[in-house]
């Protein structure tokens, strides 16, 4: 299964890849996630990093994530590799005159238990899922134009 969702973000694109790739940060606008750090010693391709997430069940699980794609300033790519979800996220960012293009694309892992529910019922996740994931990146467009004001 598969979502994609992309907003247009007036600030460079510097910036906003900037606050997307700062790991702490996550958990300001990513639903979900009440804790992101940092386990390697800088944000690069093969660097890892942890979310404390709150999925359906509220209760709090850890998710480790490795960064699997890493070219300042265009993507930031990453997947699961502990936790009860195995996801893969990728976030390519794309110049229009003076703004940022940002869309995030996440995708459940191709095994067949997600094959057989991606035909049972993917049709009632997709539009739910799509809709998430632009109400994450509008809230990322106003923390950064929130923290560009404050400057």
């Amino acid at each position: 299964m598969k979502a994609t969702a992309s907003v247009r973000i007036p600030r460079p694109i510097e910036e906003v890849f900037a606050y997307v790739t700062d790991i702490p940060r996550m958990a300001e606008w990513v639903s979900g996630v009440r804790d992101a750090r940092l386990l390697s010693d800088k944000v690069a391709e093969g660097a890892r990093y942890l979310l404390v997430y709150t999925g359906m069940v509220r209760r709090p699980t850890e998710v480790e994530v490795e960064v699997v794609g890493y070219e300042p300033p265009h993507l930031f790519a990453s997947r699961s590799t502990r936790g009860p979800v195995e996801f893969e996220s990728r976030i390519e960012l794309a110049e229009d005159r003076d703004d940022t293009v940002i869309t995030s694309t996440t995708m459940a892992t191709d095994d067949l238990a997600t094959r057989v529910a991606s035909w049972l019922i993917g049709w009632l996740v997709a539009k739910p899922w799509a809709d998430r994931l632009r109400s994450e990146l509008e809230t990322l467009a106003a923390d950064i134009e929130r923290n560009a004001s404050t400057r």
